[in-house]
């Protein structure tokens, strides 16, 4: 790279991001209606719509690159210009100041950049990331299309499901070239999801200042905070589920821009992953929504067709592929590779309770106590609206549905794919702590009641987001989340009580921005060479030898490399820092290319079994000229095989490529060996065979 091609990404990055969202903004000003949250959460709604559309549709095209993706961006941009019906612009909330909403987002803002700086130089360390979410987006960027990416000694339904998580990674990646952003690509999410949940709670009773914080614990709570520094996509699903409930609302069912809402939301959330089928039937709680707002024919068929236009192509691929839309899954429908079956941890009353409150993302067991008690006193307080009320109804009886589903179906003990009904459950309960403001205020005068019931659950605000992260990293996130709150909003204030003028303030505003660009052009390079330096220090401590082995590939390998791999899934380290370098597999047995050449599974599928089960019939009946054939096909150039690991919870056989090798040694030269993993060149020799 040239000396300033780092800081020119990143301003790429910057400048292209902040042209979709004024224009996003701009667009649902003069169109929507409501006040300004609804406007937030639809300009958020818009910004991921036209990420999605602007890697996917060059993609679709076989056009795929940073260029294309920009083009795209600025074009549909450009669109969200053009002149519209202007509606009555978005107003402030009437019912509080924006003292409350300025010191919760200040606060969020603070915790989030503390945790920033703690992260800044860990690397991508979650399997599901390493495994698919970024190999799959870099996959599509190299090979310029959106195709069928394979993911090999994993969840085969990882490579046919809906992937829209990559499709938002390689939007953050592709002006970068690297996952220095990327890696943190799901935090928009989580505030998009954040403003959801405050719509849910408003729209459900209770006060403007309440629903703001209690959406800020949720977004704070281990389970999504803890989740947010991973590239990955649950937070992705969550805040698209929140957005269509938050437009299931009385009042925004009935604005002329309900329809698009509900149906570009739900519509994303099915692209996002298959699990989003399970939040399905919650939603189907308030399908007398459109009903009660007397859509038209127009309405239902707007939502209807940004849900098939969105979600239909990956579930059309791979019908026409396979003849099974839940391709590898066997249902009662069509045939696949096999059959799911609940994990042996939710088969007991206790091994729920451990997913829920004993694992590393679960909430605390005093929270998950609150939360619970929440709900089950909101149901009581709105039980007269359950009958009339759909968004009443979707958040009393929804989180039953999610959290019976997972029970039943699903084969990882994970509460990750249980967030949309915890989310419910904490919307409702909102109508709890509103029903107590209201008891103390009828009990005192003015709006006591409120200010006593708002300071307590502050107070519980900050003990949500202390203890968001084991020992003492939470707390002290949240101290400097308390301190950018109350800095930021008394300066705030003193602005108002100075009667400042606007241009003056936004003269301030834009000195801020300029110190902080500033400061980005300064540091930035230097970041981006520090953090790819400790990549070797953090990923060693966490997968041991064989990240020794992705340093030599990265290092040692040239640029363009083809490396083909043999009984690992980790991948996403072998294509380089700089992503340049390609990375594939070889099938060993003679005719079989993909997943639906393999044999079925002999036995259900769960957490236990699946990577066995996968590892034994892809390795079965190894033939050497077949392999060779494959590796010729890819063009490969190296050969990376991950040695048994004896941490798998399983015993595993040596690689048979390895033994494939043994036979003809003159084609492949050892490059690098340690207990985990070798590397091999592969001789030009071979491409004869």
């Amino acid at each position: 790279m040239t000396s300033f091609d780092h800081e020119l990404r990143l301003l790429h990055c910057i400048v292209l991001n902040a042209i979709v969202v004024v224009s996003a903004w701009r667009m649902v000003r003069r169109t929507g209606e409501g006040d300004r949250v609804r406007a937030v959460l639809d300009t958020g709604l818009l910004w991921f719509l036209v990420q999605y559309l602007s890697v996917g549709l060059p993609g679709i095209a076989g056009i795929l690159s940073n260029f294309t993706i920009s083009a795209c961006a600025v074009f549909l941009s450009a669109a969200m210009w053009v002149p519209f019906r202007r509606a009555t612009a978005p107003t402030l909330l009437a019912e509080y100041s924006l003292v409350v909403p300025l010191a919760c987002l200040l606060f969020v803002g603070g915790y989030v950049a503390a945790l920033i700086v703690q992260q800044r130089y860990m690397p991508v360390i979650s399997i599901d990331a390493l495994a698919y979410h970024l190999p799959a987006a870099v996959h599509w960027l190299q090979e310029g299309r959106i195709g069928l990416h394979e993911i090999w000694f994993y969840n085969p339904a990882n490579a046919y499901s809906p992937l829209a998580g990559s499709i938002f990674a390689a939007w953050w990646i592709a002006p970068i070239g690297n996952d220095a952003v990327g890696r943190f690509m799901q935090m928009p999410a989580m505030f998009i999801l954040a403003v959801g949940v405050t719509q849910i709670c408003r729209n459900l009773g209770a006060s403007a200042f309440i629903s703001v914080l209690i959406a800020t614990a949720a977004v704070l709570s281990r389970p999504i905070v803890s989740e947010s520094i991973f590239p990955k996509d649950d937070l992705y699903l969550s805040a698209f589920f929140v957005t269509a409930v938050a437009g299931l609302g009385a009042g925004a069912m009935r604005d002329r821009s309900s329809a698009w809402r509900v149906g570009i939301a739900a519509g994303l959330m099915l692209v996002t992953k298959y699990t989003a089928l399970l939040t399905v039937p919650m939603l189907l709680l308030a399908v007398d929504a459109p009903l009660r707002a007397k859509w038209c024919l127009q309405r239902w068929l707007i939502a209807v067709s940004c849900v098939i236009v969105l979600a239909g192509p990956w579930y059309l691929r791979n019908a026409l592929l396979t003849c099974n839309p839940l391709y590898p899954v066997d249902n009662f429908l069509f045939d696949g590779m096999f059959q799911t079956t609940a994990s042996e941890q939710l088969r007991s009353v206790s091994g729920v309770w451990h997913v829920l409150t004993g694992a590393y993302h679960s909430l605390p067991i005093a929270l998950m106590i609150l939360l619970i008690v929440g709900w089950l006193t909101g149901i009581f307080v709105t039980r007269s609206r359950l009958k009339t009320d759909p968004l009443v109804r979707l958040c009393a009886f929804g989180p039953v549905i999610g959290l019976s589903l997972f029970v039943l179906v699903s084969p990882y003990p994970e509460i990750r794919f249980i967030y949309p009904a915890l989310l419910l459950m904490a919307c409702l309960g909102a109508t709890c702590i509103a029903s107590i403001a209201n008891v103390v205020s009828n009990r005192t005068s003015g709006q006591i009641g409120n200010v006593v019931v708002g300071t307590l659950l502050g107070i519980v605000v900050i003990f949500v987001a202390g203890t968001a992260f084991y020992g003492e990293l939470g707390w002290e996130f949240a101290a400097v989340g308390v301190l950018v709150s109350l800095v930021g909003t008394g300066a705030w204030l003193a602005m108002r009580w100075m009667k400042l003028e606007p241009q003056v303030q936004w003269g301030m505003l834009a000195v801020a921005v300029l110190v902080g660009g500033l400061y980005a052009y300064v540091y930035w390079r230097s970041y981006v060479r520090d953090y790819r330096e400790s990549l070797y220090v953090s990923w060693p401590s966490e997968y041991g030898p064989i990240a020794e082995a992705w340093q030599f590939v990265r290092e040692k390998l040239p640029a363009n490399a083809v490396v083909a791999y043999a009984n690992t899934y980790l991948t996403y380290p072998l294509y380089g820092f700089d992503l340049d370098r390609h990375v594939v597999y070889a099938l060993l047995q003679k005719g079989r290319e993909r997943y639906i050449d393999l044999p079925e599974f002999p036995e259900k599928a769960t957490d236990q079994n699946m990577r066995r089960m996968v590892e034994t019939i892809t390795v079965a009946d190894p033939d050497l000229d077949a392999w060779l054939a494959h590796l010729n096909e890819r063009k490969a150039t190296h050969l990376l095989v991950a040695k048994p690991d004896p941490t798998s919870g399983y015993e595993s056989a040596p690689p048979p490529e390895l033994n494939l090798i043994a036979q003809r040694p003159e084609m492949f030269k050892r490059i690098y060996d340690n207990r985990a993993a070798a590397v091999f060149l592969i001789e030009k020799s071979s491409s004869a065979n």
